[in-house]
């Protein structure tokens, strides 16, 4: 039974950890400081992840710009998730993407993504990505 609710705790502090980073995420998004996000500010967050300027994101880009503590599958399985999402598989992430990614995001469809629309939205493609790495 104390193995159990260990389990539980270890799952509720991750779980709280990567709300930690997400929140980071957003903050590090929301350049106006408005508690939302807008399209432009999340393709201008793409735009610094496309070191070379040429209008998408390879995996060395896209792993230069992620969490430290995430492992070489975790990445490479978000990446390839993002990959998936212009409806071709070429190894680049388009900067169409971005848009996808916000609308869905954007629960309530108003143009702006709140903290918490962020939060949950992006939840679900955390555990749609962990279902990959398995």
């Amino acid at each position: 039974m104390r193995a159990i609710i260990l389990l539980g705790l270890v799952a509720a502090v991750l779980a709280q950890l990567d709300r930690d980073a997400l929140r980071r995420a957003f903050d590090a998004m929301d350049a106006d400081d408005d508690g939302s996000l807008e399209l432009s500010e999340v393709q201008v967050y793409f735009d610094n992840i496309d070191a070379n300027k040429d209008g998408v994101v390879n995996l060395h880009e896209y792993s230069a710009a992620r969490s430290a503590g995430e492992t070489e599958a975790q990445v490479k399985a978000a990446f390839d998730y993002n990959d998936k999402l212009d409806g071709v598989v070429d190894n680049k992430i388009a900067r169409s993407v971005v848009t996808v990614v916000f609308n869905r995001l954007d629960a309530n469809k108003n143009g702006k993504v709140s903290q918490e629309e962020f939060l949950e939205g992006y939840a679900k493609i955390l555990a749609e990505i962990a279902a990959i790495v398995g």
